[in-house]
């Protein structure tokens, strides 16, 4: 009984923070003498809890990590993969 077990399973963590990506864009134009404008201007880009693709929390620990069966020793052992969906 060596094959792994076919089962994947996968959730959307509702207490996830939502990803926000805010853009700014400031631009100041004088006309400091005839013939010549003085310009300045900023850009800028922020983003807070940026998503991946979906990633998996079923990995055998590394400490455990060697020769046998290691489906044995992932913390869900009765599926082939567990992941956290990154949602969309």
């Amino acid at each position: 009984m060596g094959a792994k077990p076919p089962t994947v399973a996968t959730f959307f963590d509702r207490n996830r923070s939502t990803p926000a990506s805010y853009q700014v864009n400031f631009e100041v134009q004088d006309e400091v003498a005839s013939n010549l404008v003085l310009e300045a201007g900023y850009m800028g880009n922020v983003s807070h809890h940026l998503t991946a693709g979906d990633f998996t929390i079923n990995q055998v620990p590394p400490q455990f990590m060697g020769p046998g069966n290691s489906q044995l020793l992932r913390p869900f052992p009765q599926f082939s993969d567990v992941s956290e969906s990154a949602g969309g």
